[in-house]
């Protein structure tokens, strides 16, 4: 069996592949691979490599490494990092096991060049209640770049208010209430009083330099940073941290941040100018699994599947799958026109394709409208036909007590019968405790006959690898895997001439609307038509195998017979047949033969 490599890097690169095997000698230890993490040009690992083993069964594992140079973690300076990884091999291999490596290079700053080199921010999707994150640029001190951090189309992101502490009179020195530590410098700044194109050249504490003098009230409100984007600058320490703060939202966003040099060529590597990092959020959505049909054969019961996941985000969620689909025709006929219980039947197999709301499949995965990554395993259907029993006592609840017990019972059933007014199903039954799944509507009086519909159960599983953008409806579509079953016709046939002495194939015509197979029953010997006396023999198959008795059970796919008549004789006469769908029986049908020489 092959384990998995899984690699998180960033600013480096590794050797060997994404898989190894697990396949050896048990109770021996051997190297099953090594792995060599590389740090770009320009770029060392100030926070080593790391190894993670806890998708694996971890006690057969161990491992070594070797870094380069050897005082790199010491001197944040290391720009590799060797592993050797052993396994303990077991008795039985494993069927699924995961090791993954984390690995973060950062760049090397010079302080002979002004340069912008890059930037760290969290990129994936932003939970629907907000988030508060920082975005960190970094490369050489006093390089200075513009940020601008919007909603896509809409208001910045970086927007902040601070209130006048003191009246100021044509003053570029504005005294705060408090401090603010969301205002840079480079932003702008409206309000009362301040005009237009007033953006901030200094902030220390409560003190706010602006870039031209104003006459300003206690108490103005200020807002800055509200429109356009605004200079930031590299501390000593060649880096700037903007703190953002992502709003709850009722409907999916998305923001842009776009970081653009001021100086010509001051971003480098990778970094262009300008940069957009485009961040989505999405709402909270909800992934429903059901069963639907398209028409009404069916009363469809057992409880939906709801997972509520923050949008766009992994979570790895699964539950079993329970329905149950019942009959909700009334008593039907068979072939012959006698009244029975319309058998259930599987149709076709049963696996994703029967599910509406999918956009694309594979395997046993699939991916729906709007995105949503669901799994489905152990998808299987079986079937209870139909039944009946008589009550013992009057109910008008949920709760009746039936005559006997009968196995034959099977929760989601549709329940039928005299004053049972409602559509109602089998919760549970237990001995001679039935259960329904709502009130009858009226009293159900001791000694009804209650008919129990034929019912499929479905089971099997049903998860979600990751969730989409918006809510998600999966349906199990009834009539593409269960369906009534019509019953088969056997066809009379009134004049069927036997003009030798020597034995004659005679055909058995039979229809099925739905093309099942069929097996064919002899219900009767050849009798004379007027006199009904034994006349004549049947036999069948290359082995010439004689019907001798009623019923005979035909080997499948025998539909013709043979004939011999008494020598001579012109005496008409005629046998009977019925077949069979694997569900219900046909008619009888007769086959009468003019006999003549």
């Amino acid at each position: 069996m092959a384990g998995i490599i899984r690699s998180t890097l960033k600013n480096c690169t590794e050797t060997f592949g994404a898989s190894y095997s697990t396949a050896g000698t048990p109770f021996t230890t051997a190297n099953i691979f090594s792995k060599t993490i590389t740090s770009e040009a320009g770029f060392v690992f100030t926070t080593p490599p790391t190894i993670d083993f806890s998708g694996t069964s971890r006690g057969s594992y161990s491992f070594t490494f070797v870094d380069n140079p050897s005082d790199g973690v010491k001197n944040k300076n290391l720009t590799s990092r060797a592993y050797t990884v052993n396994y303990t091999y077991g008795l039985t291999q494993p069927t699924r096991d995961v090791v993954k490596f984390f690995a973060t290079a950062k760049r090397i700053h010079s302080d002979t060049t002004t340069n912008v080199y890059g930037y760290d921010l969290k990129e994936n999707s932003i939970k629907q209640g907000g988030e508060k994150r920082n975005l960190l640029v970094y490369g050489d001190a006093g390089v200075s770049f513009s940020v601008l951090a919007k909603v896509t189309g809409g208001s910045n992101l970086t927007s902040t208010s601070a209130s006048v502490k003191t009246a100021s009179s044509s003053s570029t020195i504005v005294v705060l209430k408090v401090s603010n530590p969301k205002i840079f410098v480079g932003m702008s700044v409206t309000g009362t009083n301040v005009g237009a194109s007033v953006t901030v050249t200094a902030i220390s504490g409560t003190t706010l330099t602006l870039s031209a003098a104003k006459s300003l009230a206690a108490n103005t409100v200020l807002t800055i940073g509200a429109t356009g984007s605004f200079t930031a600058t590299l501390d000593n320490n060649g880096k700037f941290v903007l703190p953002i703060t992502f709003p709850r939202v009722s409907s999916a966003a998305n923001y842009t941040i776009t970081l653009t040099e001021i100086a010509s060529e001051s971003f480098s590597g990778s970094l262009t100018s300008p940069t957009s990092i485009i961040i989505y959020q999405y709402i909270n959505t909800v992934t429903t699994l059901s069963t639907t049909q398209s028409g009404s054969d069916f009363v469809i019961s057992g409880n939906n599947i709801v997972h509520t996941i923050p949008g766009n985000t992994v979570r790895q969620t699964s539950d079993d799958i329970l329905f149950y689909v019942s009959s909700n025709a009334a008593a039907g006929a068979n072939a012959a026109g006698t009244a029975t219980i319309r058998p259930i039947k599987t149709i076709g197999s049963f696996n994703t394709s029967d599910l509406s709301g999918i956009e694309s499949i594979s395997g046993q995965g699939a991916i729906l409208t709007n995105g949503t990554d669901i799994k489905i395993t152990g998808l299987e259907r079986s079937l209870n036909q139909g039944t009946t029993r008589t009550t013992s006592g009057n109910s008008s609840t949920t709760a009746i007590t039936l005559s006997s017990a009968n196995a034959a019972i099977k929760p989601g059933m549709k329940v039928t019968g005299t004053n049972i007014n409602n559509v109602v199903t089998v919760a549970s039954i237990t001995g001679t405790a039935l259960v329904l799944s709502g009130a009858p509507g009226a009293t159900v009086a001791s000694g009804t006959t209650l008919t129990f519909a034929p019912v499929a159960t479905i089971i099997g599983r049903f998860g979600i690898n990751k969730s989409g953008s918006a809510n998600d409806t999966v349906s199990i579509l009834a009539n593409n895997i269960i369906a009534l079953n019509e019953a088969p016709v056997a066809v009379s046939v009134a004049a069927q001439s036997i003009p030798s002495n020597d034995p004659v194939n005679v055909s058995l015509p039979a229809t099925d609307a739905e093309s099942d197979s069929l097996i064919y029953v002899i219900t009767q010997l050849p009798l004379t038509v007027s006199g009904n006396v034994s006349h004549g023999t049947l036999k069948y198959g290359e082995g010439n195998t004689a019907i001798t008795s009623v019923p005979t059970v035909l080997p499948s796919g025998t539909k013709v017979v043979k004939y011999q008549k008494p020598a001579n004789s012109t005496t008409a006469t005629d046998f009977k047949f019925k077949v069979n769908d694997g569900y219900q029986n046909s008619n009888e049908a007769t086959i009468i033969m003019n006999l003549t020489n």
